[in-house]
């Protein structure tokens, strides 16, 4: 009899573990589907809330982080983007496009710091036709790499 409620007990303890670790994954589905399906609306806040809560949740998810990242980029973050590429790239090194991604965060960052550069250079003058070089490269390496 003792070794029948040992058993019960145990089966019981096991069946809860199960269910809730069963209930873990089910959520984490879930917030992955309502992420996937908000990305593939372009419904920024949503999706960036939902691959948040992810990368909280399954903190070694590159692929989350690498959503997030686009997120951002399309959002004009480009500082977060770099972060969570940077995150993924940590996460999974051998990914290829985790780079490519992050290249472009860092082209677009540079834009931006040229185009500060040549509206505070406007009122000296000394940096204007050096940063409007620089930033006309960018923008040609920009357009060759968007027709590939």
């Amino acid at each position: 009899m003792k070794n029948t409620i040992i058993i019960l007990i145990y089966v019981l303890v096991s069946a809860c573990a199960t269910t809730d670790e069963t209930s873990g994954k089910s959520k984490i589905y879930t917030i992955s589907n309502d992420a996937d399906q908000a990305y593939i609306e372009s419904d920024w806040v949503t999706a960036e809330v939902n691959y948040t809560r992810l990368t909280m949740l399954v903190p070694d998810d590159d692929r989350a982080y690498f959503k997030l990242g686009n997120i951002y980029l399309k959002q004009g973050k480009t500082e977060s983007a770099i972060s969570s590429y940077k995150a993924a790239i940590f996460r999974d090194p051998d990914k290829g496009k985790y780079y490519n991604n992050l290249a472009v965060a860092r082209i677009m960052q540079a834009k931006q710091a040229l185009k500060m550069a040549i509206d505070k250079a406007r009122q000296s003058d000394v940096y204007a036709p050096e940063a409007r070089i620089m930033l006309i490269r960018l923008n040609n390496i920009n357009k060759r790499s968007e027709n590939k």
